[in-house]
């Protein structure tokens, strides 16, 4: 059978959902997410019985088609209904209208899902179906309480008038698993404030009476009204009563079992708001006789169930509250977007340099980590740096720039690219970017040329290869240098040569972010070109001849030149050389990573809700960034958001700089942005680094799963 239900990512509704899938139905879960209730379904999305739909029931429901229909969408929490009390009352009753359309085109049965609000402040206890109620049509409750009243109003109307099969549940307090810490009702307000410790507040003085069923009660008897032939209003709760401060001390000595920490005086009283009702407890006679239906959790028995719940998913309200044994403790922890690699050896190489009483660099370990730089990647001479920035910045004065000249680069790229440069008194020209591996689009440049050009930046973005064939040529015709920024690109190669090599200069980082780090920031600075290579020598050591001194060249050094300070120290140089000795290691483990992503991911790519990395082209990635590119903007916005919600680290990267202020002001962008806004704008990056297990790689998956499974409507998962 196919069932539609509306509301279906709320607290009742995916409960219902869930179960309906067991049961072996085709759901159609429909809800307009404005509460963020993603996560409370994202363990069913992967059910190929399930179609997720975000609509909201006020619009139009055009072209769906079911047996059944059942009417849960509206939001139950006066907190929640308060919040826009237009919206609530539209949802009522436009909403309900356009599910009753929907049934009578498909002559479906349809449940609404109505409440104990439309007793009001009942002045009969306990109260049967046959009660009008008291309820005040004028205050903060009314658009919930009346909305229901002409919700059921509009039910019976279509009835009467066009012969549909309507069922009515007149729903009592509900609880249980699903249910979020800050949903606003007073179960999960009581276990969220006990477990983290906090006062639990009580509005009145404790008095007033309620009646809680446990969610598996109530999803029973929604479904024996579904299935019966009973087309009146019919009350669906636990007769059992039950004070309000009778319930805060049940909590309380609950969560005490459960080895939390509780206030030695837990619970507080505040006044009651207006109108809220002093006692309410159904008259559940109909549905014993006609559904063979009564309530069978215990309140203790369905409030521990709800505890455990909180605990296994570790509701992010209540995370960091337990005391208890770190049982959970795997369970609560985020997941990371990078950690920086350690190999293991690291403090030993740092005791060794703290022993040889050589700090400042060009020790032992500074040596061994550039001839293996320049054995590996087949480059000039290396010179490590304190960071991938001093890298450009040694580049950009090995080159002489200066106040007039001016630089060609991308736009999308680290502020510290331009920089570099500017320091010098550079302007920077900005060029547009291929959409299709986010590298700086070759075909741009030349255009981007004129006398003042000096040098041509390109920036290996991901650790995927520019078209250095064709920048070379166009350097080589217009006598320019160019100047690899290939921070992320350490192992990388174009055509069988190292990224970083094959510039005049090459740069490079090992920022605690990259496949391989010095501890913190580090660079180096490949020096290819051999007329460059003198000056590198003069630049790197503050602008004097003091390593030709120390080769025994001189018999003293002198200021020679402009230079600075960008040595790495040897404290870095030892924490690098550790990597450096597993650097292809870690890239072949970084790779599978990668490679699995793509598979894992693959179908949502087929379906276009999102652009996965390019394969590449003439080059060879080291697996640096796995990024996806979503619809735009706002909707990279709400995923980054909802993953964080999941307990994801998802981050966006770069903006374009020439949209920037200072990009304004010290550059300008030639030819059209076709794609750099765009797609700078739409891109996010996936947590990705070494000892990333598969069981995290598919929790981040399944997250994404979830936000698309709830964003596009009418494809299953």
């Amino acid at each position: 059978m196919k069932i539609l239900v509306a509301g279906g990512a709320g607290f009742l509704g995916s409960n219902l959902v869930e179960h309906l899938l067991k049961e072996g139905h085709n759901v159609v879960l429909l809800d307009a997410f404005v509460n963020g209730l993603e996560g409370t379904i994202s363990h069913l999305i992967a059910s190929p019985n399930l179609t997720v739909l975000r609509q909201d029931i006020a619009e139009p429901l055009n072209d769906l088609y079911v047996d059944q229909i059942y009417h849960l969408a509206c939001p139950a929490s006066p907190k929640h209904y308060q919040r826009d009390p237009i919206k609530t009352l539209r949802t009522c009753y436009v909403g309900t209208e356009n599910l009753l359309k929907c049934a009578l085109r498909c002559s479906a049965r349809l449940l609404f899902s109505s409440t104990s609000e439309v007793y009001g402040n009942p002045l009969i206890c306990p109260q049967p179906e046959s009660y009008f109620g008291n309820v005040n049509p004028y205050g903060p409750r009314s658009c919930y309480d009346e909305g229901k009243r002409v919700a059921e109003a509009m039910c019976y109307a279509y009835q009467q008038s066009h012969n549909i099969d309507i069922r009515i549940a007149r729903i009592f307090n509900a609880y249980g698993p699903g249910m979020p810490a800050s949903d606003g009702r007073v179960v999960s307000n009581f276990i969220a404030a006990a477990m983290k410790c906090q006062p639990i507040n009580i509005t009145g003085d404790g008095s007033a009476v309620r009646c809680f069923q446990y969610v598996t009660d109530c999803i029973s008897g929604l479904t024996k009204l579904m299935a019966s032939d009973y087309c009146q209003p019919i009350n669906i709760g636990n007769d059992s009563l039950c004070r309000i401060d009778h319930l805060a001390h049940v909590v309380v000595d609950l969560v005490k079992k459960n080895r939390f920490r509780v206030l030695d005086d837990p619970i507080r009283y505040s006044a009651m708001p207006v109108d809220d009702p002093v006692q309410r407890q159904p008259d559940i006679t109909l549905a014993k006789e006609v559904l063979n239906w009564t309530p069978v959790v215990s309140l203790e028995e369905g409030i521990q169930k709800t505890i455990d719940w909180f605990l296994s998913t570790q509701d992010s309200e209540v995370k960091g509250a337990s005391t208890r044994a770190a049982t959970t403790e795997k369970q609560s922890k985020a997941v990371p977007f990078n950690i920086p690699p350690i190999i293991g050896t690291e403090l030993a190489n740092i005791r060794t340099a703290i022993q040889n009483e050589s700090l400042s660099g060009a020790g032992t370990f500074s040596r061994n980590c550039e001839k293996w730089l320049q054995e590996t990647l087949q480059c000039g001479p290396v010179t490590l740096t304190a960071s991938g920035t001093t890298a450009l910045e040694m580049a950009a004065l090995v080159l002489g720039i200066q106040p007039g000249d001016e630089v060609i680069m991308p736009s999308y790229t680290y502020v510290s690219t331009s920089n570099a440069f500017i320091l010098r008194g550079a302007a920077i020209v900005f060029v547009d970017i291929r959409p299709d591996n986010m590298n700086i689009d070759e075909t741009k440049i030349e255009a981007a040329i004129t006398s003042k050009t000096r040098a041509i930046v390109p920036v290996h973005y991901a650790g995927n290869a520019c078209e250095m064939d064709s920048i070379m040529a166009l350097a080589k015709k217009h006598k320019l240098m160019v100047v690899e920024d290939a921070a992320q690109a350490l192992l990388s190669t174009y055509k069988g040569r190292a990224l970083g090599s094959i510039g005049h200069i090459g740069c490079v980082s090992f920022h605690e972010s990259k496949n391989v780090t010095s501890g913190g920031q580090g660079g180096a600075v490949l020096i290819n070109d051999v007329s460059l290579r003198d000056k590198a020598d003069l630049v790197a050591e503050k602008g004097t001849d003091r390593s030709a001194f120390l080769k025994g060249g001189r018999k003293a050094y002198t200021w020679q030149c402009i230079g600075s300070s960008f040595c790495m120290s040897e404290i870095q140089a030892a924490y690098l050389w550790s990597q450096l000795q597993c650097a292809e290691g870690m890239v072949t483990e970084r790779m599978r990573l990668w490679s699995r992503y793509q598979v894992l991911l693959r179908s949502l790519g087929e379906k276009g809700w999102l652009v996965l990395p390019g394969v590449e082209g003439e080059g060879r990635h080291n697996a640096h960034i796995f990024y996806l590119r979503l619809k735009d903007a706002e909707e990279c916005g709400r995923f980054v958001g909802y993953m964080k919600g999941s307990g994801i680290s998802i981050l966006c990267h770069y903006s374009a700089l020439h949209a920037c202020e200072p990009g304004k002001r010290f550059g300008r962008f030639k030819g059209e942005d076709r794609f750099t806004t765009r797609e700078s704008e739409r891109l996010v990056r996936l947590p990705l680094f070494r000892g990333m297990g598969e069981d995290i790689q598919d929790r981040v998956v399944r997250g994404i799963e979830a936000f698309f499974g709830t964003k596009h409507g009418g494809v299953r998962l």
